[in-house]
């Protein structure tokens, strides 16, 4: 998990924990890159968007370029629901061209993005909705 956000890391370390997972926890898109040299790739990683010293789909993009790590399941992170708006999509749409999507288990003609079915299509980045109670 790549989340700089403390309350929001330990809620969803919490949660994770208490259904079985391991955690692996960074703070920053540096840090992360880091791990990816002197760790296998996990079963997830949650990613979020706005790191502080680099954006996650910056991260996201160097993640596909190691070659251990391109086919690792992704899920990013946001509470700014401005970033999913379909006009701040195009930032995004370089990553979609960049990266194929595989398709999910079992059905060869529903597309998945980063190993999720997809839900929705927001400007380039597909999106399935989280709510965490505040």
């Amino acid at each position: 998990m790549v989340e700089n956000e403390e309350v929001t890391a330990c809620l969803l370390e919490f949660v994770l924990q208490k259904n079985g997972y391991r955690v692996i926890h960074s703070h920053k898109g540096d840090h992360a890159k880091r791990l990816m040299f002197v760790m296998d790739p996990p079963d997830a990683v949650l990613l979020d968007m706005a790191l502080p010293d680099m954006s996650g789909v910056d991260l996201l993009a160097y993640l596909r370029t190691q070659r251990h790590w391109h086919s690792a399941p992704v899920a990013m992170l946001t509470t700014d629901t401005d970033s999913l708006h379909p006009r701040q999509g195009a930032r995004h749409e370089r990553l979609d061209s960049q990266t194929p999507a595989p398709h999910a288990a079992g059905d060869s003609t529903e597309p998945a993005v980063d190993g999720f079915p997809q839900e929705t299509a927001t400007g380039g980045m597909r999106t399935l909705p989280l709510a965490i109670p505040q």
